[in-house]
């Protein structure tokens, strides 16, 4: 057998090992492909162009903060009214707020997969503002995030 064809047959077997691994995430609900949007300046290893979701939510005074997130950039500040959440996610990330003593933002979703997604722009980043009244205190923080900006604003 010859070279070349020795070179021919290990190309097929990787290529093949590849769509036996992309359908193999596929069934476990990934999302398998290379997409690129000039619309959004947006390079991305995630085939689906997922809709994003805007809300406002109103908090109650609370003492203690467990925030849950994989890949949101978060900002805290302080207001001198009402605490509210405002939010700009894809849905699989629209987060899940229990409120009390511990408000709790929970925005792990085990439903999507994506191992990589890059993107170059930050107006279209998945993103949340917790705002804090002046009046309330914050004893406890308890943060659990795997990408995404952290920033706290004038908060004391």
């Amino acid at each position: 057998m010859s070279s070349t064809k020795k070179w021919l047959i290990i190309a097929a077997c990787f290529v093949a090992a590849g769509l036996l691994l992309a359908g193999i995430g596929k069934l476990l609900g990934g999302t398998s492909g290379l997409t690129y949007s000039i619309r959004d300046l947006k390079f991305s290893f995630d085939s689906s162009e997922e809709d994003y979701i805007s809300d406002t939510v109103n908090i109650e005074d609370f003492e203690d903060l467990v925030l849950k997130t994989s890949i949101v950039d978060v900002t805290i500040h302080e207001t001198n009214g009402a605490g509210y959440i405002t939010y700009s996610v894809p849905e699989h990330l629209k987060p899940e707020i229990s409120q009390g003593k511990k408000l709790t933002i929970d925005m792990k979703s085990s439903k999507h997969f994506s191992m990589f997604n890059f993107n170059f722009t930050d107006e279209n980043s998945p993103r949340m503002d917790i705002y804090v009244p002046a009046t309330g205190k914050i004893r406890d923080f308890d943060i659990e995030s795997s990408t995404g900006d952290i920033l706290v604003e004038n908060v004391d």
